[in-house]
């Protein structure tokens, strides 16, 4: 049935000390390999990398994907080897996370 109230309540609360991350960061300047094929020249390609909590990188994609299987496969092994600083979490312990970097050939 109907009904009635305030439609507040009790409560406190106080600002939290929320701590701030940091997100990974490559330890070298990432450059991709020579020679692409001339589909891509001019081609602005996203990379992610999924990086561990201990700076590896443990999986990478492009997008757009790359049809140059062979290309593909050289890029991906180049991008696989960096290695980054670990991204933090607000309470300052090194966490999984992705990064995302863009390379224009």
């Amino acid at each position: 049935g109907p009904g009635t109230g305030p439609g507040t309540g009790p409560g406190e609360g106080t600002g939290g000390d929320g701590g701030t991350g940091r997100a990974a960061q490559p330890r070298h300047i990432i450059l991709p390999p020579e020679d692409p094929p001339k589909e891509l020249r001019g081609v602005d390609i996203h990379v992610t990398f999924w990086v561990d909590a201990t700076g590896r990188v443990r999986r990478v994609a492009f997008d757009p994907p790359i049809q140059d299987r062979k290309f593909a496969g050289k890029l991906s092994d180049a991008m696989l080897n960096y290695r980054f600083r670990p991204a933090l979490g607000p309470d300052g312990v090194a966490v999984a996370s992705t990064y995302i970097h863009t390379i224009t050939y």
